[in-house]
Order: structure tokens, then C-alpha cells, then sequence
């Protein structure tokens, strides 16, 4: 969904199916609960045959950011990332149309937007084809540091479904240009963000597809969204340059997270490694879905355990936890303490004591959960949220 954050809700199960030893004798510990999260399809369906169609603004619009769009378009369609990252949920190759740049004013909110998109998509305006509901994403960018609501505050972009008269709508992504140094880098990371959520999830509305994760890791999906782009967002690997010299980021991979290996794909070189932690059932919101939890009353402390595993044998590293609340600029309720001992290596367990200073709110708490190189106190290289009752 959206390129910053979205909240989801989860229903579903998982298995397990981690690596043999290697020739050496390796064995990858068994992470907590079998496997990492999995990221369900709802039942909705994939764009089996994806379409993406540019649609650019004249007004405003800088003389750099289309001609970039246009070349990263079809390197991205014809590039090795786009079927490593899609062909396990059953999404085609990528078809790219040549752009639209209209003349007319610039929406500035999202229900203009639509307005605006469906009156161009009925087959009676010269160069605006009749909208395929099926297949075709409409992939808008906005002109750089433009006032449409919400742009580079709350979002860097997002895909939705719309209406346009027709019984099954049509699909749309809006990308924010937020200018600076770096402006064409993050737009190409936005664009292949949203098009494999719209491939994987494009009726988000009326027929999700995958959008969740299986109800025991129901954190993962509280945290910022559980669509397939969105289950990669938090490590310092999440972007790289994948596509030619184009900045796109990685993206989740059931696959790899049921084999214990790096679930974000392609894979960022070297031994990938995390914490899966020992919890219980706890039971979230108002239909009480229970899920892997834990449960501390305010003045209360609890202990959680961390058995650490890899896909390699490799050297040690470092376990750190945060209230989320802080991650999203709250003020948070949970206190962390370490033992003598934060760092390990596959097998190794380790144990953090989580004090809660204040009530919960409403929702319970999410407990962010890095692991960085050791020594290291600003690389995330992988991660696990959990639900703190």
C-alpha cells in the first residue's frame, strides 16, 4: 500500500522448512515458532499480465524526473529483479505504455485524483487508452515538492482501486517527487515499491490478495503494512541498485523466509542472520484474534528470549530492541534492559527484560527487535516485531 506506512490485519498459518547442513556440518538453528512470517494470499487476484501506463503532469513538472522514469521503466521490465521478485506469487512480465503528460491541472487529493483519472479513462479522450480494469496500473508521478495531500509527509507513494463507472474499477499508484539530491533515486525506489504491490495486490479494496501475514506473526503486519513491499521496509538493506544503476528495493519472499534465509530479495551478499523470539498467545483487538505475543501489566517486567540463528556460519552480532512507539515519533511506554550478554551467533540464545512504565495503548505495543553487525549501532540488518500486550 503505501510507501511510508499502512496498517493490516491477519488470519492464517504457517510451516516450516529450513536449510540442511551444509557440506561443513552447518546447521541453521530453528528459529521460534518454525519459520519466519508469511505474507497469505487473501484471495484476491495477481496481474498475471501487468501493464504499467506513465501519466505525468505538464505544469510544473521538472525537465528531469520523466525522461528518468522512462528510461527505468523498461530496464525494470526487462530486467532479472522484476520476475526474482514476483514469479512466486504468480505475476507476469511487465508491459510498459508509452506515457501520457497531460496539460490539464494537477490534482492535489486523492479523490480528485480518481475523479480526474476516470473521466480520461472512458475511450473519448485522444491519447488516453480505454482503461483495461484487468491488467493496467496507472502510475501517476506527481510534479516535484507538489502540494497534493499528504505527498512526502505521509506518504512517498501508494496504490489504490478505483471506480470509473464500471463494476471492476481500475487500478492507480501515485508517486511523490520530494525533491533533493537524491529525488530520481527515491522516486525509482517508490515505483518498484508500488507496481509489485499493485501486481500482487491490486483490487486492495474489493478483493485483496497479498496483503497480510499469518495470524501467529499478526505484529509484522501492525507495524507498516504486510503487502510484499511493505514486509522490507526496516532494514539498511532494503534498497540497492538492482535495476542497472536504478535504486529499487528489495522485497519479501515467502519462499526464503519458509527456507530461514534472507526473506528480501534479491539478497544483499553475506550471511543473513536474525532473532526469532519465545513468546505466547496474546489476544489483539476487539475480536480478540490471538497471536505470538507477550503480556506485561503496567509496573510489570518480563523476560524475553531470543534463540539466534543463519543461513551461514559467520561471526557474531548484536541484538537491540526500541518501543515502536518511537519509531513513528510516540512517546513510548517500555523500557529495555540487557543482560551481560547482546551479542551471538546461530544458536546462540539471548534474553532482553521489557519493563512497562505506562498502560498500553489502545492496541498494545510493538516491539521492534534490530540486528546489526557487531559493534555497529546504526545498521539494521534484519529485524522482528513483536506484539507486546
Amino acid at each position: 500500500m503505501s510507501r511510508v506506512f499502512v496498517l493490516a490485519v491477519a488470519v492464517a498459518a504457517c510451516g516450516d522448512n529450513l536449510a540442511p547442513p551444509d557440506a561443513s556440518g552447518f546447521f541453521e538453528a530453528t528459529p521460534t515458532g518454525g519459520v519466519m512470517p508469511q505474507v497469505i494470499q487473501f484471495g484476491g487476484p495477481v496481474l498475471t499480465a501487468p501493464v504499467v501506463q506513465p501519466i505525468f503532469f505538464a505544469s510544473a513538472m521538472d525537465t528531469a524526473t520523466e525522461p528518468y522514469i522512462e528510461g527505468f521503466l523498461p530496464a525494470l521490465a526487462s530486467s532479472t529483479y522484476w520476475p526474482a521478485v514476483v514469479d512466486e506469487y504468480g505475476v507476469g512480465a511487465l508491459t510498459v505504455m508509452p506515457s501520457i503528460v497531460s496539460t490539464d491541472p494537477v490534482p492535489t487529493k486523492d479523490s480528485d485524483m480518481v475523479t480526474y483519472l476516470a473521466s480520461q479513462l472512458d475511450g473519448t479522450h485522444a491519447g488516453w487508452p480505454l482503461a483495461d480494469t484487468k491488467q493496467t496500473t496507472y502510475m501517476v508521478t506527481l510534479p516535484e515538492n507538489y502540494g497534493y495531500d499528504g505527498a512526502c509527509s505521509s506518504f512517498a507513494g501508494y496504490h489504490s482501486e478505483a471506480s470509473n463507472g464500471m463494476t471492476t474499477g481500475f487500478s492507480y499508484a501515485i508517486i511523490a517527487n520530494c525533491g533533493g539530491s537524491d529525488a530520481l533515486d527515491q522516486v525509482t525506489d517508490t515505483i518498484s515499491h508500488e507496481l509489485v504491490e499493485a501486481a500482487t495486490d491490486p483490487k486492495v479494496i474489493s478483493a485483496p490478495a497479498f496483503e497480510t501475514v499469518d495470524q501467529e506473526h499478526l505484529a509484522w503486519s501492525r507495524a507498516a503494512g504486510a503487502e510484499l513491499a511493505d514486509m522490507c521496509e526496516w532494514s539498511s538493506s532494503e534498497t540497492d541498485r538492482l535495476v542497472g544503476n536504478y535504486l529499487v528495493q528489495r522485497i519479501w519472499s515467502n519462499a526464503a523466509a519458509l527456507a530461514g534465509t534472507d526473506p528480501c530479495v534479491p539478497a544483499a551478499p553475506g550471511m543473513y542472520y536474525n532473532a526469532a523470539p519465545e513468546l505466547g498467545q496474546v489476544a489483539v483487538g476487539s475480536s480478540a484474534v490471538p497471536t505470538f505475543g507477550v503480556q506485561i501489566p503496567t509496573g510489570s517486567a518480563k523476560d524475553i528470549t531470543f534463540r539466534l540463528f543463519s543461513d551461514q556460519p559467520g561471526s557474531a552480532w548484536d541484538l537491540a530492541a526500541i518501543d515502536g512507539a518511537e519509531l513513528f515519533g510516540d512517546e513510548p511506554s517500555l523500557e529495555i534492559e540487557y543482560g551481560s550478554k547482546y551479542s551471538g551467533s546461530n544458536g546462540d540464545m539471548l534474553t532482553i527484560l521489557v519493563n512497562r512504565k505506562k498502560a498500553a495503548p489502545k492496541g498494545g505495543n510493538l516491539l521492534f527487535v534490530e540486528n546489526k553487525p557487531y559493534g555497529d549501532n546504526v545498521t539494521v540488518s534484519s529485524y522482528w516485531w513483536v506484539f507486546v500486550e
